[in-house]
């Protein structure tokens, strides 16, 4: 794949994170930033129950119903430059398969590399889980860990908006205790 490094999404994450200075085109990218690329643009219609892309394509297709992240290792050979054409090379690594008291788990483990025009900047490895729904009599501690999470009353995050290459709405989750509660409200 590859996708010009626009400022546009590295201003808009400089903004969400409440960075004085942002960043301008021919300067290198930040620490993370190349997360705001590359991102897939999924219809609706061809989301699964769980909001991802449907099953298979590149992913292999698990049957087990919840996905989550579970992890990433990076190491940054040099920086990527904001206006520049940049490419990523992704591949799976590993599959394994795991049984554990919460059931059999599949981790998926994906190798990404990131070139600029300069050459190699970034490998990383990601670990995607794959989970069987929890038992009828399992505690659901979403909430509880939630709030362990949360310092104060609410967390921002942001996302790729699907209509636009550089939007970046703004999610707000409401963490309100007692009882476990959660608003979510999303801003453009």
């Amino acid at each position: 794949m590859e996708e010009r490094a626009s400022t546009g999404r590295a201003q808009g994450l400089a903004t969400l994170l409440d960075k004085l200075d942002t960043p301008h085109e021919g300067e290198p990218m930040g620490l993370m930033d190349h997360w705001c690329f590359f991102k897939p643009r999924v219809r609706q219609s061809e989301a699964g129950p769980d909001n991802h892309s449907k099953r298979g394509g590149f992913m292999p297709p698990v049957p087990l119903p919840r996905r989550m992240f579970g992890g990433f290792r990076t190491t940054y050979h040099k920086p990527l430059i904001l206006g520049e054409m940049m490419s990523k090379e992704a591949m799976i690594k590993a599959v394994q398969i795991k049984s554990g008291q919460t059931g059999t788990l599949v981790i998926c483990t994906v190798s990404n590399r990131f070139s600029g025009e300069s050459g190699l900047a970034i490998e990383e490895e990601h670990d995607f889980v794959y989970r069987d729904k929890p038992s009828k009599d399992a505690k659901d501690a979403t909430a509880t860990a939630a709030n362990r999470l949360c310092a104060g009353r609410f967390r921002i995050f942001a996302c790729n908006h699907p209509g636009s290459r550089d939007a970046v709405p703004v999610i707000r989750l409401h963490f309100q205790r007692p009882p476990h509660s959660l608003r979510l409200q999303i801003r453009h």
